[in-house]
């Protein structure tokens, strides 16, 4: 893959996402925030790369990853009007979809086309299926840390001045001052844990911090400390005892990975 290549998706997405643009106030909004995440989200993935020592061709592939990891969001949201996949279709699949009806990798060989389109269809699972081949791992992993880091951004900006600009799409949980104490429970033992599980915005915002259990490389952990993302996102959650207990938990769980990591002299790389 060469940089004509990187240019041809970037101008073919460009053109995709325009056909969903409306006078429709919300939809426009909603459209365009997605397009907005995914153009942070490149930027994220190259930075990674940099970082993990990726050149030419790899950091190529990785961008090509980010620029399709949404792709299925536009259409997701054209069709249902929300971005939540349970309440519609996997945007993942969807994107996996659209890029294979519309031959969009059609320039690429087989296993760079393969790359792609697994990253796509793993990014947004709750856990990835370790049996896969190393270098669609590799990549998928990566999304998974560039598309955390613009998200942590997007929902917390918008949960800290949400009084002022709400968006009913990024509201599809109910309001109540109550969490769910299962929830808080699977952040204690360190485990992800699924939109299936949350019943209430607070336990949404337990959710989005849980994410932390999945951050792979050394890089995204120390950008989500540098954002203060987690002090953040805990100061929008009611107090008490348990939550407080939550955030202590993360913040150490952060703290003696990325000790971790400097021992082994790999700080910026694969956490294990």
């Amino acid at each position: 893959m060469d940089s004509t290549s990187i240019v041809f998706f970037h101008d073919w997405f460009d053109r995709y996402v325009r056909t969903f643009y409306t006078n429709d106030g919300e939809m426009q909004t909603n459209i365009e925030l997605k397009e907005r995440h995914t153009k942070k989200v490149c930027e994220n993935m190259k930075a990674l790369g940099t970082r993990l020592g990726l050149q030419d061709n790899a950091l190529r592939l990785a961008e090509v990853v980010a620029l399709f990891h949404d792709i299925g969001r536009f259409e997701q949201y054209r069709q249902y009007r929300t971005f939540s996949d349970l309440k519609a279709e996997n945007h993942g699949l969807i994107g996996v979809r659209v890029l294979e009806e519309q031959k969009v990798l059609s320039g690429l060989d087989a296993q760079e086309k393969n790359i792609v389109l697994k990253a796509v269809e793993y990014h947004n699972i709750l856990d990835l299926p370790e049996h896969e081949a190393g270098e669609v791992l590799f990549y998928a992993r990566m999304i998974r840390d560039a598309d955390k880091l613009d998200a942590f951004d997007v929902v917390i900006n918008y949960y800290e001045g949400r009084d002022q600009r709400k968006n009913h799409v990024l509201e599809d949980f109910p309001d109540d001052p109550v969490y769910t104490p299962s929830v808080v429970e699977k952040i204690m033992k360190g485990e992800n844990i699924s939109y299936k599980e949350a019943k209430t915005l607070n336990d949404r915002k337990l959710t989005y911090a849980a994410w932390i259990f999945d951050v792979n490389y050394g890089f995204t952990l120390l950008e989500i400390k540098r954002r203060d993302y987690m002090d953040r996102l805990f100061r929008l959650l009611p107090p008490g005892e348990d939550i407080a207990n939550a955030h202590l938990y993360i913040s150490d769980y952060i703290e003696k990975r990325l000790k971790e990591g400097n021992k082994k002299g790999n700080a910026l790389e694969r956490l294990e």
